[in-house]
């Protein structure tokens, strides 16, 4: 019963990662959408996934959920990654999907990383991870490069590797 329990905890939070029942407001004028492939949600639920997995395997093992349950609990897995994820670039920030709204002054400047493009937020704040590969992240490098720069008064400032390392661009 309790690993049933952790198991319906574990989803409402990773369905809570990409859809809020009250959405929160999202500000400015749109001007453009990046929609993820499925490889992008993969990697935005990645680790939820893994723990969720580790669960079903531990139950599995231990005999603690039945076979019908771990069913159900994998088609849940699937169908938690078919729920659509949004980024949409406004005049005054980018939310994501309705759940999460930053305006472009909380952030400094942006860097790449191998599975994302993470804003980097000014001091006091958490830095924005948009989970994008491919065409999706040249798109998105160059709206955030363009909003960034109109923000700051100069270029964007990009970094490579390290945490806060910037380099003008």
């Amino acid at each position: 019963m309790a690993v049933l329990f952790l198991l319906v905890a574990m989803f409402g939070i990773a369905v809570f990662r990409v859809y809020l029942p009250m959405p929160t407001k999202v500000e400015g004028k749109p001007l453009g959408k990046i929609s993820l492939a499925f490889n992008e949600r993969l990697l935005l639920q990645r680790t939820n996934l893994y723990l969720i997995g580790a669960v079903i395997l531990v139950g599995a093992i231990g005999r603690f959920i039945s076979g019908p349950i771990e069913l159900v609990a994998i088609l849940a897995t699937l169908a938690l990654l078919l729920i659509p994820g949004r980024y949409t670039f406004t005049s005054e920030g980018i939310a994501f999907n309705n759940v999460v709204f930053r305006s472009w002054t909380d952030f400094t400047g942006f860097r790449e990383e191998r599975t994302a493009l993470v804003l980097q937020a000014v001091e006091g704040q958490r830095d924005f991870r948009l989970h994008l590969v491919g065409g999706h992240r040249a798109a998105a490098k160059q709206a955030v490069a363009r909003h960034l720069s109109a923000v700051t008064g100069g270029p964007a400032r990009r970094a490579r590797g390290g945490r806060r390392s910037a380099v003008k661009a």
